[in-house]
């Protein structure tokens, strides 16, 4: 419809906001479920459909959007590039909320790029911005980014960081990730099942990393984080990334077993 019906200036930017609105959800669908070639092709034609429709904070979703399945697919070269030029792109129109979820992002892909000054600066700028939303003014593409997400992205940002930290540092990071998953897995709302899974294995991750070190923290033996075996999904079949996490974890804790 959008290349053969005729419409308004007007109507053919909304037009293309919807298109690329829906493809962007689509393509998040495909990601999940690992068709990644099949989500590739919707991302792009999404963001092709948001520079139809002028919508640049709806582009920089999509490019964070695709960040993130670079990250997934190992792809660590590319995934500070896409949040670059989502930043760049929405730079005179992004609010405070996309600019706290790419400056959250942009922590998390430099911490794993071993950049930790610039995890750490991007971190303060995503809190920043995110003190500054007001929800009735950011656009509906924002609204998963709560309070619980902020956490949750940064608390993994503060573990991978401990990873190539060493001394008090490697410390001070795995406790700031630790208390900053907790926070999540509190706020989340007991029907984000998958969240909250994300969100256990990510705390898993960090005490394991602790131990792993001779290391670990105050209490760690008594934490309900201490994974006997893969997560149960009641009522729910896990999405890909979802079982990939669970494999790596349980496998993590195998290894250090053996160790």
């Amino acid at each position: 419809m959008a290349a053969t019906a005729s419409y308004t200036e007007a109507t053919g930017r909304r037009l293309f906001c919807a298109v690329a609105d829906l493809g962007s959800v689509a393509g998040w669908m495909s990601f999940d479920a690992g068709a990644h070639v099949s989500a590739q092709r919707l991302f792009i034609a999404a963001l092709h459909a948001a520079s139809e429709g002028g919508d640049r904070q709806l582009g920089a979703h999509i490019l964070q959007c695709m960040a993130r399945q670079m990250s997934h697919l190992g792809h660590v070269e590319d995934v500070l590039e896409l949040v670059a030029l989502a930043q760049y792109g929405a730079r005179r129109h992004a609010g405070p909320g996309t600019r706290a979820i790419l400056a959250a992002l942009h922590s998390r892909f430099s911490a794993l790029c071993g950049d930790l000054e610039e995890s750490r600066r991007a971190a303060g700028e995503a809190e920043n911005a995110f003190t500054r939303i007001r929800p009735d003014d950011e656009p509906p593409h924002t609204a998963f980014f709560d309070e619980a997400e902020l956490s949750a992205t940064l608390g993994v940002a503060h573990q991978i960081a401990a990873k190539h930290a060493s001394g008090h540092r490697r410390t001070h990071r795995a406790e700031q990730s630790l208390v900053l998953l907790a926070n999540a897995l509190r706020l989340r709302p007991e029907g984000r099942v998958r969240s909250r899974a994300f969100d256990h294995i990510g705390l898993a991750r960090t005490h394991l990393g602790r131990r792993r070190t001779g290391r670990g923290l105050p209490g760690d033996d008594h934490r309900a984080h201490h994974r006997r075996g893969p997560a149960q999904f009641p009522h729910h079949r896990p999405a890909q990334r979802t079982a990939r996490r669970d494999r790596a974890i349980c496998g993590q804790q195998r290894h250090q077993r053996s160790a």
